[in-house]
């Protein structure tokens, strides 16, 4: 393959970070509310009544679990009623996108009651979730973690900053330390599977998708995270049909159709590789991987025209990446001889990080 003409795109899914508090808006039922609003108001023991009955509808929603917790804590006074009062405040800003005031509030519960463990965490998740802000999420985790949280969700949320903040040991340690506490978690597994592969660690990340994959075989992402292993080392028949495999499940899947599509472009079956990504297209009209990747395909096709709008549409999806330039800008000097377009692209490549091509046509006299 011309390694100026990138067809791959390997993708990795989000790690799911797990925390007990607010969730959609379809989940909510009227015990919930009800309780919501007694709590608030301090009125703990009515709203655990609340909570319960509303935990007895749906008996696995830890949401529900946590909250009824919360009221037992306050009840029994290792929480103190105005930080309790704030947690439900919390919750409550939360199901109502209300960001700022319910960290703001949960920063309250904490001035009141530092030792708290879960108030951490929840803030953590905050952070973590609605503000990106990996730094302070993993000192809220950690501070959980050293007030006595010893669940696999502790870990696994601190596991998930420090992947954030490119600490894969760390992650690793902690995703382990989940899965020692919750051995057929398969999120701890997933995303350590996920961390071994950007460290390059392959044969360890496919071994982590493999269990994930016995733990839960209906998700398409483990399917086609190992496939994108399978194509980096080469392992070519595996990687397509852990693609295929995940498009059985879910024929939907983002990264099963773009990186089934690069899978082609790969075996130089291009028409192919046009096929899959004309149909991810209809499905995920605005994901620049699929206009950079046919861009590929129909280059390697010859078919030129086609190539240069595909990367002028990944562009706009993507305006950071360098490859999509450098492509581009490729044809406009080999295929049309449009020197001074050509140029344009490959000093706009240099500056996002990517230079060799630009300095190698100035020194050739063909850029200024």
């Amino acid at each position: 393959m011309n390694k100026l003409i990138i067809g791959f795109s390997f993708v990795i899914i989000t790690l799911c970070i797990i925390v007990f508090t607010v969730f959609g808006e379809e989940e909510k039922n009227e015990n919930y509310m009800k309780g919501l609003d007694l709590a608030v108001s301090g009125e703990f023991e009515k709203a655990k009544e609340k909570f319960q009955k509303a935990l007895d509808e749906e008996p696995e929603n830890n949401v529900y679990k946590y909250i009824i917790e919360v009221c037992e804590d306050v009840i029994s006074k290792k929480l103190k009623n105005e930080a309790a009062k704030f947690i439900f405040q919390g919750i409550s800003y939360g199901d109502k996108s209300m960001i700022d005031e319910q960290i703001e509030s949960y920063s309250k519960a904490i001035e009141l009651n530092p030792d708290y463990a879960a108030l951490y965490q929840n803030r953590g998740y905050i952070y973590y979730q609605e503000k990106g802000l990996y730094k302070l999420a993993h000192k809220d985790f950690n501070k959980a973690i050293e007030l006595g949280i010893n669940h696999a969700a502790a870990f696994l949320n601190r596991g998930h900053t420090n992947y954030q903040l490119n600490k894969f040991d760390r992650a690793i340690s902690d995703f382990t330390k989940a899965i020692e506490l919750d051995p057929d978690n398969y999120d701890s597994i997933f995303d350590r599977g996920v961390t071994y592969d950007s460290m390059g660690k392959y044969q360890l990340a496919i071994k982590d998708y493999t269990k994930a994959i016995e733990i839960n075989p209906d998700d398409a992402d483990a399917y086609a995270n190992r496939g994108t292993i399978y194509s980096q080392i080469n392992e070519n028949e595996l990687a397509y049909k852990d693609y295929c495999k995940a498009l059985e499940v879910d024929p939907k899947n983002q990264k099963a159709l773009v990186n089934r599509g690069s899978h082609y472009n790969h075996m130089m079956e291009y028409e192919k590789a046009i096929s899959v990504f004309n149909e991810a297209e209809k499905l995920y009209p605005e994901d620049p991987e699929i206009y950079y990747n046919r861009g590929v395909a129909y280059f390697k096709s010859k078919q030129y025209k086609k190539a240069m709008a595909d990367y002028s549409r990944s562009i706009e999806f993507k305006p950071d990446d360098f490859k999509t330039y450098l492509n581009r800008g490729i044809i406009h000097m080999a295929i049309y001889g449009e020197k001074e377009k050509a140029c344009s692209d490959f000093k706009k490549a240099c500056e996002l990080g990517y230079c060799d091509l630009y300095e190698k046509a100035k020194k050739n006299g063909d850029c200024e």
